[in-house]
């Protein structure tokens, strides 16, 4: 986003955050044997998700997701990939029937690759942590009620 251009060279110019993309691809591909094609596989399925394929409709599919498992729902408010109104629907739908869920749209002005920044990963990995802390003693639960529990204890800081 914040675009580095030599001076009189305008074919050269690159964005914060895709020199961060492009080290931390040397770093990942100098550490692991990766096959780039399980990229282009994951990338095809997010490009092709569609959670009301094979029935009715949208709401119907969402009746796969069973009501005793969880949600965690986060979006980012510049996300163009997958739109916070994507991610609020599912959150409405799901808890119409029941499913305990936690939606909330987290502020970036870097969209769907916001959490590839350090500093903007902050508050998605805190949600996360609470999300899948198994010790109850922590947040005085699991899941949904721990990220809800911090939300909590963060507005009140």
């Amino acid at each position: 986003w914040y675009p580095t251009v030599g001076v009189g060279d305008v074919d050269n110019v690159s964005f914060e955050v895709e020199r961060y993309l492009q080290y931390q691809a040397t770093k990942f591909v100098s550490n692991v044997n990766y096959d780039a094609n399980c990229y282009l596989l994951l990338s095809k399925g997010m490009d092709m998700m569609d959670i009301g394929a094979g029935t009715m409709s949208f709401e119907d599919g969402t009746k796969r997701i069973p009501n005793d498992k969880q949600g965690l729902l986060l979006s980012y408010s510049t996300d163009r990939l997958t739109p916070a109104e994507d991610l609020e629907r599912l959150s409405e739908t799901l808890g119409r029937r029941g499913v305990s869920v936690h939606y909330e749209v987290l502020q970036s002005q870097f969209g769907h690759d916001a959490f590839l920044i350090e500093s903007q990963a902050v508050e998605l990995n805190m949600r996360l942590r609470a999300f899948l802390e198994t010790d109850a003693s922590i947040y005085g639960g699991h899941g949904v009620h721990n990220v809800r529990a911090l939300v909590k204890e963060l507005l009140l800081d």
